[in-house]
């Protein structure tokens, strides 16, 4: 997190300097011309939410999809068969396991309230998994399946109401054109290409993944104890 804030330190500098037609220019705009409206903290908390919520979120959203379309195969031939189905595909796969999670979200319990008749009294400190909404069986029937074909749209991977998230909008648009690529049929090299990349000496690059993925999307190259291995 330190090197983030560091990042955003210098990006805001860059941008004073040479401010462009983007939403940090403008956040800077107002921190330097409208004094006291927005703190030198408070610059550097929204810019880096900026790129922690509206770059990192959706960046391990395609991962985490690719992952389960890979681990479901019969989902995989069926989007490739029917590339239509890529918005009900983005609902069902945010539906079915979204990147984040509400974990750190503590709150207090204002008066006892009764949940699955197990009273939880004033006071208490719970932490609630929002994300369990996603899972109720008398909105999404057998939830634990995933089922590109299923209507997913009452999801609450974005929240709701007053928290509704405001990138939602960007995040479902960027998740369809990454799955859209994803599925695309990848065209064969030319056998002189091939000849020529079997000569070649085969350099593994490792990429080891993020969160709790195991593994990854991809064309050519194989798993192993967690990373992806490909020639280059």
């Amino acid at each position: 997190m330190g090197e983030a804030w560091q990042y955003i330190g210098e990006l805001i500098e860059v941008k004073r300097a040479d401010p462009g037609d983007d939403l940090v220019s403008e956040l800077i705009g107002v921190h330097d011309d409208q004094d006291g409206r927005l703190s030198t903290h408070e610059l550097h908390v929204w810019c880096t939410v900026l790129l922690m919520a509206g770059h990192e979120t959706t960046a391990a959203q395609i991962g985490s999809g690719a992952v389960l379309l890979m681990q479901h195969p019969d989902q995989l031939a069926l989007l490739r068969s029917e590339p239509e189905r890529i918005s009900d595909a983005v609902e069902e796969l945010l539906r079915f396991q979204v990147a984040g999670h509400s974990l750190s979200m503590l709150r207090y319990v204002t008066e006892d309230i009764e949940v699955g008749g197990v009273t939880i009294p004033a006071g208490s400190g719970v932490v609630p998994v929002l994300e369990s909404a996603n899972l109720d069986e008398s909105v999404f029937p057998d939830p634990l399946r995933l089922d590109i074909t299923r209507d997913a749209r009452d999801q609450i991977a974005f929240s709701s109401g007053p928290h509704y998230c405001l990138g939602a909008a960007l995040a479902r648009l960027e998740l369809r054109t990454a799955f859209a690529a994803l599925i695309e049929p990848v065209s064969r090299p030319a056998a002189r290409g091939r000849r020529q990349r079997a000569q070649a000496p085969r350099q593994p690059l490792r990429t080891r993944l993020r969160r709790s993925s195991r593994h990854l999307v991809t064309t050519g190259g194989e798993m192993r104890d967690g990373y992806y291995l490909r020639a280059t």
